[in-house]
């Protein structure tokens, strides 16, 4: 289950935004987002 609604009552643990990530010309990760709250990691 995708929970896409933010929950102010536990702080953030992890917050990556807009991550790239390629081995040389290979790109693996374009753009990725993640927001973690406490408790969920």
């Amino acid at each position: 289950m995708l929970d896409t609604e933010k929950n102010p009552t536990r702080p953030i643990a992890l917050d990556l935004q807009d991550i790239h990530k390629s081995f040389g010309s290979l790109a693996v990760l374009k753009g990725v987002s993640l927001t973690a709250y406490d408790g969920d990691v």
